[in-house]
């Protein structure tokens, strides 16, 4: 990415569109890069929307394999994100 900060980094399906890949590689390379923990054995507690991207089987198995855990809260948790 020309222009960029070292070490920066961009990830695009072909559609354009967001995908279960471009998802797990901003939680490989770039999340748990910088995610807090002294150790692998540490959980990381994820609060995502229910987007499709971000529940499949395979997301899940590599989720668990690293100790990240997914919640995914409704509008009755977050009243404001409900509009009418």
């Amino acid at each position: 990415m020309k222009g960029a900060t070292p070490g920066a980094r961009a990830t695009m399906s072909d559609s354009g569109w967001s995908t279960t890949d471009v998802f797990n590689d901003y939680l490989e390379h770039y999340f748990l890069q910088y995610a807090a923990r002294t150790n692998e054995n540490q959980l990381i507690l994820l609060l995502l929307d229910g987007h499709t991207t971000h529940t499949t089987p395979k997301l899940t198995r590599w989720r668990k394999s690293k100790n990240l855990h997914l919640l995914l809260p409704t509008r009755a948790l977050i009243p404001f994100a409900a509009t009418s």
